[in-house]
């Protein structure tokens, strides 16, 4: 390796950047390559993308947690597999955001253990929305420093 005075980034050089290669081996290099597999240009099939893609699936797959993996990855993985509904699983209701609930809170890789649910379904699942309703009067209160009178 050759330092060379100036270079855009002060890295070390292998000598070579600037130079070509000449005509008689550009045309050794094309004799070379003809008839090989991976040659520049080469192109998967469809089915050979497929193969290569079902090859690395799951378990196969080098980054693959099993059940190791966290909260994230796991609703990553079932969304992949479970898809959204139009209606809330619960109540039925149709063109509302849904989110992916989890039934028994063990978070499994078992699609049968997640359902989707409304909002307003999902935080009554979690008892969330009892929680905030306990609390909004401490809420408002310390925001506001006002005393909380319950509108009916």
């Amino acid at each position: 390796m050759v330092f060379i005075k100036g270079n855009k980034y002060g890295e070390l050089s292998n000598g070579f950047s600037g130079h070509h290669h000449t005509k008689r081996y550009k045309k050794y290099m094309r004799k070379i390559m003809i008839g090989k597999k991976y040659a520049k240009g080469f192109k998967n099939t469809e089915e050979m993308k497929l193969k290569k893609s079902i090859s690395k699936m799951g378990d196969k797959n080098p980054n693959w947690l099993g059940d190791k993996v966290g909260y994230g990855g796991v609703h990553k993985w079932v969304k992949g597999l479970f898809k959204k509904p139009e209606v809330c699983s619960r109540c039925g209701e149709k063109n509302i955001k849904l989110d992916l609930s989890n039934i028994s809170g063990k978070y499994k890789r078992d699609l049968t253990d997640w359902e989707w649910l409304c909002r307003s379904c999902h935080m009554k699942k979690d008892g969330r929305l009892k929680e905030l309703y306990k609390n909004r009067k401490k809420w408002f209160e310390k925001r506001y420093n006002k005393k909380y009178k319950q509108k009916i």
